[in-house]
């Protein structure tokens, strides 16, 4: 958004939709949150408190040497967008293909999409977005057999492109995603280390599955082990032989210090681990 920008009905909160008003005449009218200028409710933000929150964030990546994929989801605002992949952020993190179809549009170049992506037609967008940008990566996941045929029937006749990355998705019992146990996690890497379409390229997993509720850090600690033993596993039967790093990711908004304590760590593996954790 830029001072010429034109606010109408297409802005949410903003009252005077019949005549679409630019942001540098709305400002100087300083308009009254609370005067009935705007369609409640309205969500708000501190300058100070954005500021201080980039900067703590970036600062807790710098001083543990880990990497920064913020859940845009949270915001779906460019500008804030902006603001965290200036701050440093690695890559950005969304949840739909629709959404990183607006993080394309704003610049993002690397992109974790934190589900699978199966939809024939969400399937094609990604390869064709990496077949038109060869300094784009997108990054999505995978927990089963069907999901990898899925996309490569979506991909049937497209093969000698760029591969999709994918990271294999590690859940849990009753979780609403991921492969609930190591070997089966083996299994669905190994599955796509044959794929035509794909590339293994590491690890998942969200540890805010299991919702904290200040009882359970060792359930949660011992997920997060369980994401190690499996990123070794697959390290040991060298399905990561191709590649220069092996990405690691895991950590919500709420527990991204747990993440640190397992998984910064400890790693005798071929190649230098990227962990990367996801807060919003």
């Amino acid at each position: 958004m830029t001072e010429t920008t034109r606010l109408g009905h297409l802005y949410k909160g903003w009252a005077r939709s019949a005549e679409a008003t630019d942001l540098q005449s709305i400002v100087s009218t300083q308009p009254n949150l609370f005067g009935g200028d705007f369609l409640l409710p309205v969500a708000t933000i501190s300058a100070p408190a954005l500021n201080h929150n980039l900067e703590t964030v970036a600062r807790f990546c710098t001083d543990h040497n880990i990497s920064l994929a913020p859940h845009a989801k949270t915001t779906m605002s460019p500008e804030i967008i902006g603001r965290q992949m200036e701050a440093g952020a690695w890559a950005m993190t969304v949840a739909t293909t629709n959404q990183a179809q607006v993080l394309r549009a704003i610049g993002a170049s690397r992109i974790v999409i934190a589900h699978q992506v199966i939809d024939p037609g969400a399937v094609r967008w990604v390869a064709d977005e990496l077949a038109t940008d060869s300094s784009l990566e997108i990054i999505c996941l995978v927990d089963s057999i069907a999901g990898i045929e899925s996309m490569e029937r979506a991909l049937e006749g497209r093969e000698g492109g760029r591969p999709i990355d994918v990271l294999v998705e590690l859940g849990i019992n009753g979780g609403r995603t991921g492969s609930r146990t190591i070997e089966g996690a083996i299994e669905v890497a190994r599955r796509v280390i044959d794929s035509p379409t794909l590339q293994l390229v590491g690890t998942e997993g969200y540890e805010g599955v299991i919702h904290f509720d200040g009882t359970n850090l060792p359930e949660i600690d011992g997920f997060l082990r369980r994401l190690r033993r499996l990123t070794e596993r697959l390290d040991d039967a060298g399905l990561f032989d191709h590649l220069d790093e092996i990405v690691v990711t895991a950590g919500g908004s709420l527990l991204p210090d747990r993440v640190v304590t397992e998984l910064m760590n400890r790693w005798s593996l071929s190649k230098p681990v990227r962990l990367v954790i996801r807060p919003g």
